[in-house]
């Protein structure tokens, strides 16, 4: 994100929670396990993303057949584990609680595809082609369609856009 605006304000942080007073979310516990030696990681790694339930704990996409229980939110404020890290670009602590948005409008990351207002959003579950577990705009085999959820407009320079999650 850079310091001045020329044309339009960023569309905001991933994981950011946009319409407060709609939004439904609730704690969760962060998994810290790998359950299958073919997957290479069910870790959530960023803010922003679809989430699954894997054994009562939180994980991240990795099979079409996963059903997205709902998007990380990013706590504010927060502790960095990394001192230096960049805004949008902390990674979510491994076994501790994490806010889950079940219903309401948050701030993503589109790493693929254009996004449009009312335009389908897709999660990678495969890894051939792009970040396993990232929200992208375009489906091309590896994607599968999250139920209820939209994007309400278009990136910014960054790929940050806002989606209406199960409303």
């Amino acid at each position: 994100m850079t310091n001045s605006f020329l044309y339009r304000m960023p569309a905001g942080i991933p994981g950011d929670v946009t319409r407060k007073e709609v939004a439904k979310i609730e704690p969760q516990i962060m998994g810290t396990y790998n359950p299958l030696p073919s997957i290479t990681s069910p870790l959530v790694t960023s803010y922003g993303v679809p989430v699954t339930m894997l054994n009562d704990k939180l994980a991240g996409i990795t099979a079409i057949n996963d059903v997205v229980y709902g998007f990380l939110v990013r706590p504010y404020p927060t502790q960095a584990e990394l001192v230096n890290q960049v805004i949008g670009e902390s990674t979510p602590s491994i076994n501790q609680i994490a806010d889950v948005l079940r219903s309401g409008y948050m701030t993503v990351k589109c790493l693929a595809g254009t996004a449009v207002k009312g335009g389908q959003v897709y999660v990678r579950w495969g890894e051939d082609s792009g970040t396993q577990g990232s929200v992208e705009a375009v489906t091309s085999g590896d994607q599968v369609a999250v139920t209820g959820a939209f994007f309400m407009g278009v990136t910014d320079n960054d790929g940050n856009v806002e989606i209406c999650y199960n409303i």
